[in-house]
């Protein structure tokens, strides 16, 4: 195996795919301006005589993030939970009772500086809030909309996979990353 030696710096997200649960297949979104994670963590003190005499901290299970992006639109409706019941032909709402934030997988392909390649999932996430958007009359520049997302564990425990592309020896894995991420590609066959 090829050990990457290098220091590696996020520099951009060249992609990202959605699959929302149920779906049959990845939806690409390419038009991503940032994405921005952040791990959540669990401190566990011990103390004697009531002075800490040992730490640790462990990962918390979760991941909250925050992604700017220009959305295809039935993307978006899938994601915020737009719905149409009792509505005519192309009609959308936000419904207090029927709108509902489906858990998807997300998958990304991001680059450093020097343009290698690391990949990104997130096997269980879902919109922790509803989508934010900002619109500016006569703006010189289309506002991205940004959607916070909580990832959790997937069924073995993980919130986050991370590959540098080039430590990767399974060509199935490299080549299904983006299309057909899940669990079984990235674990080791029992």
């Amino acid at each position: 195996m090829t050990k990457y030696e290098n220091v590696y710096s996020d520099f951009e997200v060249t992609k990202t795919s959605f699959k929302p649960k149920g779906a049959t297949a990845f939806i690409e979104n390419n038009c991503v301006g940032s994405l921005e994670i952040q791990e959540t963590v669990r401190n566990i003190t011990k103390k004697c005589r009531g002075v800490v005499v040992k730490n640790r901290t462990k990962h918390g299970g979760t991941i909250e993030g925050t992604l700017k992006l220009h959305m295809k639109w039935g993307l978006y409706k899938t994601l915020f939970g737009l719905n149409s019941d009792g509505l005519k032909e192309g009609i959308n709402s936000l419904n207090r009772d029927k709108s509902v934030h489906p858990e998807f997988t997300m998958v990304n392909e991001v680059r450093d500086e020097d343009g290698t390649v690391k990949f990104l999932a997130f096997p269980c996430c879902v919109a922790s809030e509803g989508a934010k958007k900002s619109i500016e009359n006569g703006a010189t520049e289309v506002v991205e909309v940004e959607m916070k997302f909580s990832a959790s564990v997937d069924e073995i425990g993980n919130t986050m996979y991370e590959a540098i592309v080039q430590e990767v020896t399974d060509e199935t894995v490299k080549s299904k990353w983006m299309t057909e991420f899940s669990t079984d590609l990235v674990k080791v066959a029992a």
